[in-house]
């Protein structure tokens, strides 16, 4: 029905995709990831634990997300987006079912578990996939425009709030994971993995007149279809991304961002509420923070289709630290708005250049494999953070060390990501051949670069 509307109007059904991506990052992200910085404080004030074994449910969010981040994508690159999303769905709602029944710290933390794999099989990533095969030329404004639904997840904290002051929080989790099977459910039937399934092709191109031969560097993958005479981008097996000095560099880069990321997604609504701030305006923070966001991911996402992807990454992760760094000042509304105006647009620019830059660099083959490897070594820093922000608060009293600290450290991901050059690929492996090199004494650079 989707796509029959969509040809009526002449739209071109890849921004059906973004448009279902979105609001299906803002079901769960919403929920699951801003929502609970809501529940943070009557939690503790329910069961009384400390803000770090508290925080161990964040981390292992996480970790967690991390280590089944390959699996995920292994299941993405065979099954396609549409059925992992929903039962990542329904495991994210049997998820926040367990958490709102919880008696103890230990069933806290399985519920955490439960719902962190349901969200890593419908979260903003799974879309991600799909708009990398889907557009092209306009693929940073793309991913942009998708991640502005997890902006507006944002909108949900209030809401949580709300729920939370009218009856109690565990009331406000069991309304949340009944919304995300009503809402997202729906969702996935827009999903379609790649344009060639429904005779098109990226960007809303006219198809080739001419068919070609498969392209010389294998980039077609089991269950991958190219309409006849597109051109196929240079792409990369996960096996082979890994060997790459860029998968690394990009990798710790993304960890380092996550140390301040995952803390100010944690603890961003009780330090403001340590700070003085009544519930609800603290609620109203995170919202500020997701709804500024806005203006990062787009402006950020637009600028990648026109400048060197990895400057406008390493710019947003500067304004993220600094912003972190910032949270340090905080000491009422208004120093808590000026930081903010800094904070936000970095914390959301760099969600859509990452994805862009990572199909940039290594290709759509394996691209649901590779984001999942990334994820793997970069949820080190989101473990880290929230438990790191949480036993500082414990030992200090106050949160200003660790947001200097994890601003700082965040830092790191800068010149990484500067100093990150493009990974050789199969058609530069064949250009040495033809250059006269013997193929038996391989470059001594490749797969440094």
């Amino acid at each position: 029905m989707v796509a029959r509307l969509a040809q009526r109007m002449g739209l071109f059904y890849g921004w059906c995709i973004v448009a279902a991506g979105g609001i299906l990052a803002a079901v769960a992200g919403g929920t699951f990831f801003f929502g609970f910085s809501a529940l943070f404080e009557p939690i503790i004030r329910e069961f009384g634990w400390s803000r770090a074994a508290t925080s161990v449910a964040y981390s292992l969010r996480a970790e967690v997300g991390g280590l089944e981040a390959p699996v995920i994508g292994v299941l993405l690159d065979r099954f396609g987006p549409r059925r992992v999303m929903r039962v990542g769905l329904l495991l994210l709602s049997l998820g926040m079912f367990i958490i709102a029944a919880t008696q103890n710290i230990w069933m806290f933390y399985g519920g955490f578990i439960v719902a962190t794999v349901g969200m890593g099989a419908c979260g903003g990533l799974v879309g991600m996939m799909a708009i990398t095969r889907w557009f092209r030329r306009l693929r940073g404004r793309a991913l942009a425009l998708m991640t502005v639904g997890n902006g507006l997840g944002g909108l949900m904290v209030p809401i949580i709030a709300l729920l939370i002051l009218s009856f109690d929080w565990r009331t406000a989790v069991v309304v949340a994971g009944v919304y995300i099977l009503a809402a997202g459910l729906p969702l996935t039937y827009v999903i379609v993995d790649q344009p060639a399934r429904m005779g098109l092709a990226p960007d809303g191109d006219p198809p080739a007149q001419h068919p070609e031969a498969d392209p010389p560097d294998g980039s077609v993958a089991q269950g991958e279809y190219l309409m006849p005479g597109a051109p196929a981008e240079q792409s990369f097996s996960g096996r082979e991304a890994l060997k790459t000095r860029s998968f690394w560099m990009l990798a710790l880069a993304l960890a380092f961002i996550g140390l301040s990321g995952s803390a100010v997604t944690v603890h961003l609504v009780p330090f403001f509420t340590h700070v003085g701030m009544p519930d609800q305006v603290a609620a109203l923070g995170m919202t500020a923070l997701a709804i500024i966001s806005l203006v990062g991911r787009l402006g950020f996402g637009f600028a990648a289709d026109t400048y060197d992807k990895r400057y406008v990454m390493a710019a947003a992760i500067g304004m993220q630290a600094l912003g972190s760094i910032g949270l340090a000042l905080v000491q009422n509304v208004w120093s808590a708005a000026l930081v903010l105006a800094v904070l936000s647009p970095g914390f959301g620019g760099t969600v859509p250049v990452r994805p862009a830059l990572q199909a940039e660099y290594f290709g759509v083959r394996s691209f649901g494999a590779i984001q999942g490897m990334l994820m793997a070594v970069s949820t080190f820093g989101g473990a880290v953070g929230p438990v790191l922000a949480g036993w500082v608060f414990d030992v200090t009293g106050g949160y200003q060390v660790a947001w200097v600290f994890l601003g700082t450290l965040s830092l790191g991901a800068v010149p990484l990501l500067l100093a990150m050059g493009r990974p050789r690929s199969l058609a530069d492996a064949g250009a040495v051949v033809l250059s006269g090199r013997s193929p038996g004494l391989p470059d001594r650079h490749a797969g440094l670069h």
